[in-house]
């Protein structure tokens, strides 16, 4: 068993972040490649075209949530944020 939080920011980024995918993926028509990787919790989006305005938002949902998961659990959790 890890520290204390470490399983529900663990659980909170993942539900976060495959809601994000998921929600691409069926309210959008932009093409998302996903690579992730179980093991480390790895999880990339690379998109095949310039997001669109739908995807954007959903993705400044993602990091909404993550900043506050971040704020609230800094020890277990820290964000950055790139953009290619």
């Amino acid at each position: 068993m890890g520290s204390y939080g470490k399983d529900i920011v663990c659980a909170a980024v993942s539900v976060l972040a495959l809601n994000a995918v998921n929600s691409i993926e069926k309210f959008t028509d932009d093409e998302l490649k996903i690579e992730s990787d179980k093991e480390t919790g790895f999880l990339k989006g690379i998109f095949e075209k310039v997001p669109s305005d739908k995807s954007e938002l959903l993705l400044d949902s993602l990091t909404f949530g993550l900043s506050n998961i971040a704020s609230t659990y800094p020890k277990n959790l820290s964000l950055e944020i790139k953009e290619d």
